[in-house]
């Protein structure tokens, strides 16, 4: 199963609202079969913007820790689904693939995808827009 972040195609589900629709995602999806999903989702829409400390997620002006209600929400996702390629947002807190602030870390979504499943395809929008090779997993 492919699963791909809500946000880029066209759900407005991010921290402000908005949404972060790229053609080059819709183009490559056009013909497959796909589920969507916005690890954030349980926060509310719109939120606090959040950051990455480690494996933990914190409100960036609130310093609340929500990484207890994103795990379980992603959580109870991966153990329903089979995925086999993911999509994700490049740069979220949640999604990125190794492009998430100073340190360039995984996000959450994307740390518990790469320790459930063994040969995940991972793919970011800059790779996809960039023709670049996915990544998988170390």
């Amino acid at each position: 199963m492919i699963v791909v972040s809500a946000c880029l195609v066209g759900e407005n589900c991010r921290y402000n609202a908005q949404t972060k629709l790229n053609s080059d995602v819709v183009e490559y999806l056009k013909d497959k079969s796909y589920t969507t999903f916005c690890p954030e989702e349980p926060l509310g829409t719109p939120r606090e913007p959040i950051h990455v400390v480690g494996s933990k997620l914190f409100g960036n002006e609130s310093k609340k820790d929500y990484t207890k209600v994103v795990k379980e929400h992603i959580e109870k996702f991966v153990e329903r689904n089979s995925i086999t390629t993911a999509l994700l947002k490049a740069r979220s807190p949640s999604c990125a693939i190794k492009t998430f602030g100073e340190s360039r870390s995984d996000g959450l979504f994307t740390q518990i995808l790469r320790d459930k499943f063994e040969n995940i395809e991972l793919i970011d929008e800059e790779i996809l827009s960039n023709h670049s090779a996915p990544i998988k997993k170390q």
